[in-house]
């Protein structure tokens, strides 16, 4: 499902324009955003928690070459772990 399909299925629910339901999914989307921009976690009991996870440099897994990639961060959405 995609920020789209949810305010549709929001607006019906809520009887509300589908306009006014994807700004409102827009901006919950937003907020979540600037959480962790400000390096909060946010958590949403029964339905997710969400954090910034900071990685550090790295060789290249697959050629072993030596490839370093610039320190970066992203989002990480807890789940099982990854190979």
């Amino acid at each position: 499902m995609n920020q789209k399909e949810l305010a549709k299925r929001l607006a019906q629910r809520l009887k509300i324009s589908e306009r006014l339901a994807g700004f409102l999914v827009k901006a919950f989307a937003e907020e979540i955003a600037e959480a962790l921009v400000r390096g909060e976690k946010v958590s949403l009991r029964n339905f997710g928690s969400f954090r910034v996870k900071r990685s550090a440099s790295r060789k290249h897994p697959r050629s072993r070459v030596r490839v370093v990639f610039k320190p970066g961060k992203g989002w990480l959405l807890p789940g099982p772990p990854r190979p």
